[in-house]
């Protein structure tokens, strides 16, 4: 079975940790994602556990946390993904490929078809709205 565990912050690692060793022993495939944040990362690299960094944590704050990683969140959500799973696994495993040497997978790092659907939704997000308040449709 294919397994993937998020760690968000720093004591998630020693909670997870038993749980990473007993999956592996069991023969699981276990995908490890992280987010530079406090001693996270650190702590991941002291007990040997691999990890991908996805981004940054975006703190405390709702807000912060919501914007911490837009652009990513957005332009896979608005993909289609017409392959189901498997067009988004490789979409995933593309994304690590091209980031090897980097802490975080960036937009760019996705594939062209979904990094441009970002990128379009983002352009008409911004674009101003033509509709006047108080007027109908019909």
């Amino acid at each position: 079975m294919r397994v993937w565990i998020d760690i968000t912050n720093s004591p998630h690692v020693a909670f997870f940790r038993p749980l990473l060793q007993l999956l592996a022993a069991d023969g699981h495939e276990v995908e490890v994602t992280a987010r530079a944040y406090a001693q996270t990362l650190e702590l991941l690299e002291l007990h040997g556990i691999e990890h991908t960094v996805i981004g940054h944590h975006g703190g405390g704050s709702r807000a912060g946390k919501a914007c911490a990683a837009g652009d990513r969140v957005r332009a896979m959500m608005a993909f289609a993904w017409p392959g189901n799973v498997r067009q988004l696994e490789n979409a995933m495993e593309r994304a690590v490929t091209l980031g090897q040497g980097r802490k975080q997978i960036e937009l760019a790092d996705l594939p062209p078809e979904v990094s441009a659907i970002q990128t379009t939704a983002h352009a008409a997000m911004m674009a101003p709205s033509r509709k006047r308040w108080g007027s109908r449709s019909r």
